[in-house]
């Protein structure tokens, strides 16, 4: 298993950093990380919803596909 990219996000869910590790990155790739580090951050608020506060295991945060 490979980091392909790390995306920080601030508050208001906007990129503040984003460096890909593509070895050819292109405008494709870019937006597909972006559209996977918003969905990412909305399936831990989702889950964080549907938790007790003091539960921090949230269960599997992977994707079940080809990313």
């Amino acid at each position: 298993m490979k980091i392909r990219c790390i995306v920080i996000l601030n508050r208001q869910d906007i990129p503040v950093y984003m460096r890909s590790f593509d070895d050819t990155p292109s405008e494709d790739t870019t937006v597909k990380y972006q559209y996977l580090a918003h969905t990412s951050v909305d399936v831990i608020e989702e889950r964080m919803a549907n938790t007790k506060s003091t539960d921090l295991y949230l269960g599997l945060l992977q994707t079940r596909g080809d990313t």
